[in-house]
This record gives structure tokens, C-alpha cells and sequence, in this order.
């Protein structure tokens, strides 16, 4: 493992040095009754290897204005996977590793074997009430650390089975703590996993679990198929 302190090496990682729009989509469904939207909208470098991104997310249910009964319910369910995939309706993330290990690729080689250990503070700007009846989004930030791991599946092929793992803190209003059954908190430990296959370094399927963190954040394995630039 090496630091990433050079433009090439943060190249290798993060891409081209250069803004990048609409790079990453992933769709989830979320019951029968809807879905939810993720996307990152816009990245871009500075310092050579600190990455800052926006992040949106959107889903189909909303927030009925009794709050109460099965749409309350399937609303507050949408609110929270977008939140878990994406930190809400909009979120300003920045990344910057630590430590790392890029091994070199050409175009024979397929994918990249990757393990790198991130820095990662992020404010989640608004988000959907989860499902309170209130009609104002909720604030929340959070502060971390994340591990990602890649690793070629198939020799001289471009698929790749990946982990990726968060794990910090959260702080925000109490209308937030209030909706996943925190009443009176306003921080928690927070600590999610994703797993998953990445195909021809296009096409990845997510699953996602929340391991750590409060009870009413711990949802199912959220299954949802991504795709990027």
C-alpha cells in the first residue's frame, strides 16, 4: 500500500483529471409500490488527489401530507435507501485516500485491481422527511473513513467482483433521528457495506447493507444495478 501523492497514481484511481458529468446512475427498486434513483451528477480533482462530487437521488413515493398509513410507510422506505445510497436528495462529498494500492492496466489486461483506504466527509444537503409528515427536508452530515476493494474475477477479462465499506459518524437535526426511531439524538455511528460484480467496468450490481448504526437505518440487503461513464 502506497500513498496516492502523485498526479499519475490518483489518475489511476480516479480517472482522467478532469470534470466529469452525469458519470454514475444506478437504479433501486424499493417495493412494489416504487423505486428510487440515484446519480452522481458532477466530480472533479483539486490538489491532484482530493476528489469532490454532487450526488442526487430521487424516488417515486412521497410523502403523504396525513402521514400516517401503507403510503407513509412505503414513502419513508423510498426516503431511506436513497439516503443509504446516496446520502439524499443532494449531497456534497469529498474523497481523499490515504493509502492505496492501483496495479497497472493496459487494454489487454481488462480491469484494475484496486484497494484503496479513503478519507470521506460529506454533507447531505436536503433531504426527503422519510416519511414524516413535516414538510421540509432534514439535514445531516457525516465523517469517515472508507475501504475499497476491487479484484479481478475472471483472468485477462473485464469482470470483477468489489467490496467497499464506510464506516463514521453521523450528525444531524432531530427530525432526522426522530423518523428511524432516535427521538432526541442528533449524532450515531453509522456503517455501511456494499458488494458486488463489475462488468466490462460499465455495469455494476450493487448490494448494500447497513451494519452499523440505528436499528431503524438496518434495512434488508438493498439490491440495485448501477452503470457509469
Amino acid at each position: 500500500m502506497k500513498p496516492l501523492a502523485y498526479p499519475k497514481s490518483a489518475d489511476a484511481y480516479f480517472g482522467e483529471d478532469a470534470p466529469k458529468v452525469a458519470e454514475y446512475l444506478s437504479f433501486t427498486g424499493v417495493s412494489e409500490s416504487g423505486f428510487s434513483v440515484a446519480a452522481k451528477l458532477l466530480s472533479f480533482r483539486v490538489f491532484s488527489n482530493l476528489q469532490l462530487s454532487l450526488h442526487a437521488a430521487m424516488t417515486s413515493t412521497r410523502t403523504p401530507s396525513s402521514g400516517t398509513g401503507p403510503d407513509e410507510k412505503t414513502a419513508k422506505e423510498g426516503n431511506l435507501e436513497n439516503f443509504i445510497q446516496a446520502g439524499g436528495n443532494a449531497t456534497m462529498l469529498a474523497e481523499l485516500p490515504m493509502v492505496a494500492y492501483v496495479s497497472a492496466v493496459d487494454d489487454s489486461e481488462g480491469v484494475q485491481n484496486i484497494a484503496v483506504l479513503s478519507f470521506m466527509p460529506s454533507i447531505n444537503m436536503d433531504i426527503a422527511p422519510l416519511g414524516a409528515p413535516q414538510g421540509n427536508g432534514v439535514r445531516v452530515g457525516q465523517l469517515g473513513f472508507r475501504l475499497f476493494g476491487q479484484k479481478a474475477a475472471i483472468e485477462d477479462a473485464n469482470i470483477a467482483v468489489f467490496g467497499d465499506i464506510w464506516m463514521g459518524g453521523l450528525k444531524g437535526t432531530p427530525e432526522f433521528f426522530g423518523a428511524i426511531g432516535q427521538p432526541g439524538r442528533n449524532s450515531a455511528l453509522y456503517g455501511r457495506a456494499i458488494v458486488g460484480v463489475v462488468v466490462l467496468k460499465k455495469v455494476r450490481l450493487n448490494l448494500t447493507k447497513v451494519f452499523m448504526g440505528p436499528h431503524g437505518m438496518r434495512t434488508p440487503w438493498i439490491v440495485s444495478v448501477a452503470a457509469a461513464q
